[in-house]
């Protein structure tokens, strides 16, 4: 599945932030488009050097599968952690991030593993 992700990341310390994660995958199968939403907050720890940040986190929250005309909501988790590069105080490029996501549905555990990369935008302290 193809998607996005967006996360709002507040750090409390040099090496400890709160994250809320979003993201959202697509597939279609033969005409019909299947859908899958993620909600998730949880601590981050983050390990600097020079320029790079290496980042390790935990999240809850939920997920919702939908399909046209039925959505399904389901209690998510998961463990994962990436790599930024600062390209200035502004902006650095998530090389990776990789989250192994675990969610719960009728009685029933799933797992998915979740790749993604982009940028990073940085909003500093005034």
């Amino acid at each position: 599945m193809a998607g996005w992700q967006a996360a709002i990341d507040y750090n409390l310390s040099k090496h400890v932030g709160v994250v809320l994660d979003f993201g959202g995958q697509y597939k279609s199968v033969d005409g019909t488009t299947l859908s899958l939403y993620q909600y998730m907050f949880g601590p981050r720890f983050k390990h600097r050097i020079g320029r790079v940040t290496v980042f390790a986190h935990g999240l809850v929250g939920g997920d919702a599968t939908h399909v046209p005309g039925y959505t399904q909501g389901a209690f998510a988790a998961g463990l994962g952690g990436g790599l930024d590069v600062n390209v200035s105080s502004l902006v650095a490029i998530r090389v990776f991030q990789v989250d192994w996501i675990h969610d719960h549905t009728r009685d029933v555990w799933t797992r998915n593993l979740r790749g993604a990369v982009g940028v990073v935008f940085r909003f500093p302290k005034r």
